[in-house]
């Protein structure tokens, strides 16, 4: 039997034509990806989907696992108790958890909350809150202000003033990580390019299916030597058989797989996804060479002092946006002082953390 009758015996069963060259078959295959790509895009990516995107995820990890090496203080002693322990959905939760909750909130959602209410003693409890259950409006009075609901219902703002502070009543801590004129209640780049990210995870997900590896259905075999249509079949069904159980199969005859499917350097599949890693790190204020990737894509080559740098700009363009906010939110928790001067204020320690990054960073050579 020749080749083009092996085809013929065999097209009725594999996933996808066989022609010699690419033609309406492959067209209609990547015709279907890009459809479905299309409506990832569309669909848009809600903050609950974001971390999906393996770019975005890297990026979180990186500052929420920065931010928790950070000794936390109050004007240089130790953190009370209820700030080292509060509680999250009725569970125990040290600080370095609860910073993680608020990190991640705040690069996904743009703000992260929580439910302070004001113990006997001076002491408080915390809850961390979805960032979903929180809404807010603008205040009825035209001005720039916010008014919060939780699940529904109206909750007051941790007022800044320690006498201001009640018993007993539930206060809404809000962390924003940028405000902005139209989002004074706190925005992300997530939040503000939805497109963007949905299309990044469109294009991970339109990378799974054309570039698989060799699984992709747009192939087909073919072999010079002639074969029986028992044979054929017989290849036809050690080929599916082998696909669905995910092995890899192996034939006689000379017989290969040629794939339709579009190659990855042609596709610039790799270009594309380094281009969105750097781009999310970049709206993040995180180095690239940070996350292991460089302008051109290939092996970093830091010195010590580009190393420090780097660094520094990641505690400037990064961490301190996120400190400086939590802190913020959080001294008012404090007792007060005598006077101003001696007011309590959380305090994020870099010494250590800073100590350890430069001991990492030596010196590279090409």
């Amino acid at each position: 039997m020749l080749a083009a009758e092996v085809d013929e015996a065999m097209r009725s069963a594999l996933p996808a034509p066989m022609p010699s060259t690419a033609g309406p078959a492959q067209e209609r295959d990547l015709g279907l990806v890009m459809a479905q790509h299309i409506r990832w895009q569309e669909a848009g990516l809600g903050p609950d989907r974001a971390l999906q995107l393996p770019a975005l995820f890297a990026v979180v990890r990186l500052i929420a696992s920065a931010i928790d090496q950070l000794d936390v203080t109050v004007n240089g002693g130790p953190a009370p108790d209820w700030l080292r322990r509060p509680r999250r959905y009725s569970g125990a939760l040290d600080l370095g958890d609860l910073l993680q909750h608020m990190v991640g909130a705040m690069c996904v959602h743009g703000h992260a909350d929580l439910l302070a209410r004001r113990m006997e003693g001076g002491s408080w409890r915390l809850d961390a809150l979805h960032p979903s259950s929180v809404t807010c409006r603008v205040s009825s009075t035209g001005r720039v202000g916010l008014e919060f609901q939780v699940d529904g219902v109206d909750v007051p703002q941790l007022p800044a003033k320690h006498r201001d502070q009640n018993s007993g009543v539930d206060y809404l801590v809000h962390v924003p990580y940028l405000v902005s004129t139209n989002r004074p209640a706190g925005t992300s780049p997530v939040v503000e390019n939805p497109e963007f990210f949905a299309g990044a995870l469109a294009m991970e997900r339109q990378g799974s299916q054309l570039l698989d590896a060799g699984t992709y259905s747009g192939g087909y075999l073919e072999t010079d030597q002639e074969l029986t249509a028992d044979q054929a079949r017989r290849y036809r069904d050690t080929w599916l058989e082998n696909r669905r159980l995910g092995l890899p199969p192996v034939f006689g005859q000379g017989i290969r797989y040629q794939t339709t499917a579009i190659d990855p350097v042609k596709a610039q599949f790799l270009e594309a996804r380094l281009h969105t890693f750097q781009q999310i790190a970049s709206e993040y204020g995180v180095p690239a060479d940070m996350l292991g990737l460089t302008l051109s894509g290939g092996s970093s080559s830091l010195s010590y002092a580009s190393a420090k740098d780097n660094n520094r700009r990641f505690r400037v363009n990064c961490l301190e946006l996120f400190t400086r906010q939590i802190a913020d939110a959080l001294s008012p928790l404090l007792p007060p002082g005598r006077n101003e001067a001696e007011e309590q204020r959380l305090v994020f320690d870099y010494s250590e953390w800073e100590a350890a990054t430069d001991a990492d960073a030596e010196p590279v050579t090409d």
